[in-house]
């Protein structure tokens, strides 16, 4: 993502919680208190400090103020198009072929990776090892998986 796009996505996100906000009358404290965050890290997100927002944050501030998933993201993500590319299996021998017609494995990393644009090295560090992961790529592979929009986010930090 683009340091403008990113800034972009920033400056919505901080938008959002100032509408939520509002909407719900709340102050910092008591937000912060609703969706399980310090209220620093809220005084951070509204002032743009944060230069990205973790997956963990998107999930808790949409769910501590009871909104869902298709909301947060149409009012953050205004205007960024998430697109999948196509995904052509690599070209296989006469007997790959017939082997194919047993395989019943879907959505492999391959084919996820080629879809969402994640590169097959950073999805197998994803995939098999404990390290951090952006609110953009957990939106790609839901939408590479056919996900409902959020149900990673759920099955990571779980329901409200």
């Amino acid at each position: 993502m683009s340091d403008s796009i990113n800034n972009k996505v920033l400056e919505n996100f901080s938008r959002y919680i100032v509408s939520k906000k509002k909407e719900l009358g709340l102050s910092n404290e008591r937000l912060a208190k609703e969706c399980n965050i310090s209220n620093g890290e809220i005084s951070k997100l509204i002032t743009m400090e944060r230069k990205s927002i973790s997956p963990k944050t998107f999930y808790l501030i949409y769910t501590g103020v009871k909104d869902n998933f298709s909301n947060i993201f149409n009012f953050v993500y205004e205007g960024y198009e998430f697109s999948l590319n196509k995904y052509v299996p690599k070209k296989r021998s006469e007997l790959g072929h017939i082997i194919m017609k047993y395989e019943t494995q879907q959505n492999n990393i391959e084919e996820v990776s080629a879809k969402t644009g994640i590169s097959l090295t950073r999805l197998k560090n994803l995939y098999y090892t404990d390290i951090s992961f952006t609110t953009e790529e957990i939106i790609l592979i839901e939408m590479s998986l056919k996900l409902k929009g959020g149900e990673i986010f759920e099955e990571l930090y779980g329901k409200p």
